[in-house]
């Protein structure tokens, strides 16, 4: 069974630091979390002391507590009775030194007239892709994770 939806973003680093601060503010949400870090041991609580797992890539996934577990477990990226899911974060450095993208959105600000979509290169050094997977991305939950990466990434 495939739950979960793919939200890919691209940022600058330092992506351990970036990482570390949404993991973080996550576990404000979640004190009970659990944090599995690919290749570093089996689940456990966040510290700052793990700050060291983290690396230029990462495979992340990040449980509320036993029940929610449990859920996973049957039910995949699925949200819960509390309306929330397990998230998995992946990342790794962008090796591509540019990538064309469609802008959805004006890059130049609001307000400067009409605006239509269009494609542009994004050129760069040092970049890296994150990945998180979420339930979906519509629900409330699923908003939130993304709002707290872009936080995160963005240093606000």
């Amino acid at each position: 069974m495939v739950t979960g939806r793919d939200q890919v973003m691209i940022s600058s680093g330092p992506i351990d630091l970036k990482i570390a601060r949404f993991i973080s503010v996550w576990g404000e949400r979640w004190p009970n979390m659990t944090v599995e870090i690919e290749g570093f041991g089996g689940p456990r609580g966040w510290s700052a002391d793990r700050l060291s797992d983290l690396g230029e890539q990462a495979a992340i996934y990040l449980v509320r507590d036993q029940e929610m577990d449990v859920h996973w477990e049957e039910f995949g990226y699925s949200l819960d009775a509390r309306s929330e899911a397990p998230l998995c974060l992946m990342y790794r450095r962008f090796d591509a030194g540019s990538i064309a993208v469609t802008a959805l959105e004006d890059p130049y600000g609001h307000g400067l007239g009409r605006f239509e979509p269009y494609d542009v290169t994004l050129v760069a050094d040092g970049l890296y892709l994150i990945t998180v997977v979420a339930p979906d991305e519509d629900s409330e939950f699923s908003r939130s994770v993304i709002e707290a990466m872009v936080d995160a990434l963005s240093g606000r």
